[in-house]
């Protein structure tokens, strides 16, 4: 991201995490880059970045989340922000192999983290799929 590209995506984190949850599909997102025609990794990463920041919004402590203390009511939360916008959040967390169990519609990513209390080794798998 460009420094203006940054500036735009902090406000729009900013106002769409500082406000209340909207309804289901009202806020219309568009993802436009004039250069590069976006494909499915690129969608995958731009709501990894949304889902990151919206994770240091409500849980960060000091620009980083420990995501072995998310609940799982902590990301009911921020999936009705996803959903807000059209998608839903699937996730599950793994100490010992990579899972994926996910609709097949799902975009989708692996995400090796180590948690900050004991160094444990965690596979934070996650997906992103239109709301239906």
């Amino acid at each position: 991201m460009n420094e203006l590209d940054e500036m735009e995506f902090q406000n729009f984190i900013l106002n769409l995490f500082s406000k209340p949850i909207q309804p289901i599909k009202s806020i219309n997102l568009q993802f436009i880059n004039p250069n590069k025609n976006l494909n499915n990794k690129d969608l995958v990463e731009i709501l990894m970045l949304i889902l990151a920041e919206g994770l240091k919004y409500f849980y960060g402590n000091n620009g980083k989340v420990d995501l072995a203390l998310i609940t799982e009511d902590n990301f009911k939360m921020i999936n009705q922000y996803f959903n807000s916008f059209g998608f839903t959040i699937y996730y599950n967390i793994s100490f010992d192999n990579p899972m994926k169990i996910f609709p097949e519609d799902t975009f989708e990513d692996i995400l090796t983290l180590r948690t900050m209390k004991d160094n444990r080794i965690i596979f934070f798998s996650i997906g992103f799929s239109l709301y239906k």
